[in-house]
């Protein structure tokens, strides 16, 4: 059974009358825009957050308040510790988007160890980061992998493994919320 409430008005806390027009755009999805990889086989060997080739999106919010919600699903080998993240060109340079550290590799969202060189096995690996819009300028956001320990590079395989027989797709969507 449903309940209906009926009311003249809703005032504020600060006596205004409310009608709801002031949520606007409020957890509404303002744009979806998504690449995906075409299936083939990258390799990074590379000690910091390297950009996945063809996981890019120039961005252009369209509200300046919103929120914008990365999310990436990487295949990959996942050799020995791999780290996935999301970077994010600044005058010509790539800058690691989130402010999370560890002793491995700066700006991770996933840091995974498998404690082995194996490069046979190929794994998913969803990521996920929320920023804000900052304004409505046009925005590079990339999807970035490393392998590394102690300084020591590991080929990280994207896309398939070394075999060059399980290629897959990896894919980025970016999400605008309004806020």
């Amino acid at each position: 059974m449903a309940s209906i409430i009926k009311v003249d008005a809703i005032l504020d806390s600060n006596g205004n009358q409310f009608d709801g027009s002031q949520l606007g755009n409020v957890g509404k999805v303002l744009q979806v825009q998504h690449v995906q990889c075409s299936p083939t086989r990258y390799t990074i060997s590379v000690n910091a957050l390297t950009p996945i080739p063809d996981l890019l999106i120039n961005f252009t919010p369209k509200s300046s308040t919103s929120k914008i919600l990365l999310q990436s699903n990487i295949y990959s080998t996942e050799t020995h510790v791999s780290t996935f993240g999301f970077l994010e060109n600044i005058n010509g340079s790539d800058t690691v988007v989130s402010n999370v550290s560890n002793t491995n590799t700066s700006g991770s969202i996933s840091t995974t160890y498998r404690g082995t060189n194996i490069v046979s096995n190929i794994y998913a690996n969803p990521i996920a980061y929320m920023v804000n819009s900052n304004g409505t300028s046009t925005r590079t956001f990339k999807v970035g992998a490393t392998s590394s320990w102690a300084n020591v590079l590991y080929t990280l395989y994207i896309n398939d493994r070394d075999s060059n027989d399980m290629r897959s797709v990896s894919s980025f969507t970016i999400y605008e919320i309004g806020a």
